[in-house]
């Protein structure tokens, strides 16, 4: 983890191994950018780089190809609120009672930095923007933090009271031939 002057934080992964090895590292850190302790991030406003996702069955592993966000509550090509459509009746919102599902960045090429994500509060004015070598960045929005434990100013967490944007190769993928390897070699 490294701060820079610029107010920029770069998290890099790293792993070396003798063998052949699935290696798919990522970080689940929330982000509520009203500052710890300060309620839902569902007022929050995201953008993707990812016309497609991965749908998933009820235990949220992904089915095998992705499909197109267009017309649907996945759709953050054009920044929204995360809330705006979270609550609707759509199979991806319904499993994980939320936001929880991998997007497919367009464009990824492997070892290639690009944007993937920005994230966006009217109330604060902060903005994250999200880049990474991964051809995919699994969104969360905290939908089960309810009864975690307590923050660092002593409050308790409520669902939505963060999000996660864990860029990575696609989950399921050794059971994937068609998916980006997560193979490391030596």
């Amino acid at each position: 983890y490294e701060w820079s002057e610029e107010n920029e934080l770069r998290l890099t992964f790293t792993a070396e191994t003798d063998a052949p090895t699935v290696v798919n590292l990522t970080n689940h850190a929330y982000f509520n950018l009203n500052g710890e302790g300060s309620g839902t991030v569902l007022d929050h406003e995201l953008r993707l780089n990812a016309s497609e996702y991965l749908p998933t069955d009820g235990t949220l592993i992904p089915l095998g190809e992705s499909e197109p966000v267009a017309g649907t509550p996945m759709d953050f090509v054009t920044a929204k609120r995360l809330g705006r459509d979270i609550n609707e009746d759509f199979p991806a919102l319904r499993y994980g009672k939320g936001y929880d599902a991998c997007f497919v960045i367009d464009g990824a090429e492997e070892g290639v930095l690009q944007e993937a994500a920005e994230l966006y509060s009217p109330e604060s004015g902060r903005v994250l923007s999200v880049f990474t070598t991964q051809p995919g960045i699994q969104i969360y929005t905290g939908n089960w933090l309810e009864g975690c434990p307590e923050g660092k100013s002593g409050g308790h967490y409520s669902d939505y009271d963060g999000v996660a944007m864990e860029c990575q190769k696609f989950p399921d993928t050794p059971n994937r031939p068609e998916y980006p390897s997560a193979v490391l070699r030596p």
